[in-house]
């Protein structure tokens, strides 16, 4: 059993630039669910206006709303079509950069070394 690496500089920048993008992504979905909710929020700089209680409840809605995209995918349930809707979109790309940085993460736990930025998994 070999015990990995650390991440090469490559793979540490390519990882916090997928961090920083599901980050976004977390922010663009929590708006489209501050919408259906009934939320007054045309834009991401909105939802800081929101109350403690009332932002605490959307973080929570939206992180539920991820954790059941990634469950349906990881179960086979989401077949590999285009999304339905906006909101279908930004979970499968959140998903998609999670998987990306997974790889990565394995990579570096195998120790090998073959890792570049045009990986996509």
């Amino acid at each position: 059993m070999t015990e990995g690496r650390d991440f090469t500089p490559e793979e540490s920048k390519k990882i916090e630039e997928l961090h920083e993008l599901r980050e976004e992504l977390f922010s663009e979905i929590a708006l489209i669910i501050a919408s259906r909710l009934g939320y007054s929020t045309d834009k991401v700089e909105d939802l800081a206006k929101l109350s403690d209680q009332e932002r605490a409840s959307l973080v929570a809605d939206t992180e539920e709303a991820i954790e059941n995209w990634d469950d349906a995918h990881a179960e086979g349930v989401l077949k590999p079509t285009a999304p339905t809707d906006p909101l279908q979109a930004l979970l499968a790309k959140h998903h998609e950069l999670g998987e990306q940085i997974l790889a990565i993460q394995d990579l570096a736990a195998s120790g090998r070394t073959d890792f570049s930025e045009d990986d996509e998994d």
